[in-house]
């Protein structure tokens, strides 16, 4: 019944047995509930940890009040449910928008070219760069621009964003955050911002995507390998949710030139999108596809931000974050507990 909160059938045993008395030690415990020392002791210590036992030592084990207790754990759960409800909600949007933009008519194959290789995908590129009247909208999504061969390397798509930028064309790029780990990739931002192009990073991004001139535009086939190639696409509808896509993007996203160092104790944006999609129940590598780094990184930040505030598990660094109000604007009261060691 507890394990949405992260309590699992012998850590509620145990703390229903805590709750008759006021005081326990830790041996008494193990006499009163009808599971092997080494559970009854692995649930004490879990119960230390999410708060609802506290004490200074293995003789005197106090359980804390369920109304106190369980506020952190349902506030966490109660946000991670929040989120996977935003997140249908805008899936659901997202899809009754595209649904009427979409016109199942000959004429709609017209407003559609394939091109699903990876030279033929950088010629496009170039295309962009050479043929752009007044605009192009670009969204680096992770891994490397279509048609590049390496992630490591986005020069060349730089000197294209330069060249179109020297044409007079107005031209505006969203990357990642995580670029700031890649010096690289942030110094050429910074050359390419310095030359006209303006810069902005996000935390995450959808899918390689350029906006041109309003009138068409250019998506990398599959969000997860931009070798497989583009689509470029004409349609009216498709085009205009695209715009609205990259300005609402746009609008959020930070200008390069005013990144500054993070304040000590405070969370970068990067990080605080890594709790919040950890709350919606996100895998490590659907998160390294969004930050553009790697399986092992996300499981790193994930450590590094568990070792920061001492959780044991992502679980209580769920909770710990909601009491922090790391996930929303509203710091939870933290709880008298401390972690226990028998």
């Amino acid at each position: 019944m507890l394990a949405e909160v992260g309590v699992d059938e012998t850590c509620e045993l145990v703390y229903r047995a805590a709750l008759q008395r006021p005081v326990w030690s830790l041996e008494q415990l193990r006499d009163a509930v009808d599971q092997p020392a080494a559970n009854v002791d692995a649930a004490v210590q879990r119960l230390m940890e999410i708060g609802l036992l506290r004490g200074p030592h293995a003789e005197q084990i106090r359980p804390v009040n369920p109304a106190v207790g369980f506020a952190s754990l349902l506030s966490y759960a109660e946000a991670r449910l929040a989120r996977q409800t935003r997140a249908v909600e805008l899936t659901r949007a997202a899809v009754a928008e595209m649904s009427a933009s979409f016109r199942a008519s000959p004429a709609l194959l017209h407003d559609v070219e394939l091109l699903d290789d990876r030279d033929a995908a950088w010629l496009c590129l170039e295309e962009i760069a050479a043929k752009a009247t007044t605009s192009i909208q670009c969204l680096a999504a992770a891994g490397g621009p279509p048609g590049l061969e390496t992630s490591a390397d986005y020069d060349p798509a730089y000197r294209l964003a330069e060249f179109a930028s020297a044409r007079g064309v107005r031209v505006q790029l969203i990357l990642l955050d995580s670029i700031v780990n890649a010096p690289r990739l942030a110094a050429g931002a910074r050359r390419v911002h310095d030359n006209g192009v303006e810069v902005r990073t996000t935390p995450t991004l959808p899918v390689w995507t350029f906006v041109v001139d309003d009138r068409y535009v250019v998506i990398a086939i599959d969000p997860a390998d931009n070798q497989r190639g583009v689509i470029r696409v004409s349609h009216p509808g498709l085009v205009a949710a695209a715009a609205d896509l990259f300005s609402r993007h746009w609008l959020s996203a930070v200008p390069i030139e005013l990144q500054t160092a993070q304040p000590p104790g405070k969370l970068t944006r990067q990080q605080r999108h890594l709790l919040q999609l950890l709350a919606t129940g996100a895998k490590d590598e659907s998160i390294a596809r969004q930050f553009s780094v790697s399986a092992r990184t996300v499981r790193r930040m994930i450590a590094d931000l568990a070792d920061r505030i001492g959780a044991s598990s992502r679980f209580e660094l769920g909770v710990r974050a909601v009491r922090l109000g790391w996930l929303d604007d509203t710091p939870q009261p933290a709880s008298g507990s401390e972690p226990f060691h028998a």
